[in-house]
C-alpha cells in the first residue's frame, strides 16, 4: 500500500512542527546530493563518450543520455511538486494533494519504459510502418 508521509502527518492530533522541517531539509538536501552525483557521472560519461573517435558511438551515447535526462525529470518534478503542496498549500483541495501523490507514485513507473522505447530505432521503425499503413 502506499502511503505519502506529509498526508499521513496531517492526521496527527499533535504539533509536528520539528517533523515538517526536517522533512522539508531532507527533501532538499536528498534531491541536491542526488542530483550533483548524478551531473557528476555524467559529466565523466560524457567526457569518456568524446573520447572515442566514432561518430555513431557518440550519436547512441548521446541518445541513451537524453532518454536518461527524461527519465529523471519524469521522477523528480512530480515528488518536488508533490512535497511542496503538502508543506506549502494549506489552501490547495484535497483532491489536488491525492492526484499529485498518485502521479508521484504512478508516472515515473508508466513512463520510463516508453521514454526508453522512444529511443530504440528498431521500435519507432516498426511502430511507424504500422500507423503509416492505415
Amino acid at each position: 500500500m502506499y502511503c505519502e508521509h506529509m498526508a499521513v502527518m496531517k492526521m496527527s492530533c499533535g504539533n509536528i512542527t520539528v517533523n515538517r522541517m526536517y522533512g522539508l531539509v531532507m527533501a532538499f538536501v536528498v534531491t541536491w546530493l542526488d542530483l550533483i552525483l548524478i551531473a557528476l557521472s555524467y559529466s565523466l560519461i560524457i567526457r569518456a563518450v568524446l573520447r572515442m573517435s566514432s561518430k555513431k558511438a557518440h550519436q547512441k551515447a548521446f541518445n541513451t543520455f537524453t532518454a536518461h535526462i527524461d527519465v529523471i525529470l519524469v521522477s523528480y518534478t512530480p515528488s518536488l511538486f508533490s512535497s511542496l503542496t503538502h508543506r506549502f498549500g494549506q489552501g490547495i483541495a484535497p483532491h489536488v494533494h491525492i492526484i499529485l501523490a498518485n502521479l508521484y507514485f504512478l508516472l515515473a513507473a508508466t513512463l520510463n519504459p516508453i521514454t526508453y522505447g522512444v529511443k530504440m530505432k528498431e521500435l519507432c521503425d516498426k511502430v511507424g510502418k504500422y500507423t503509416c499503413r492505415m
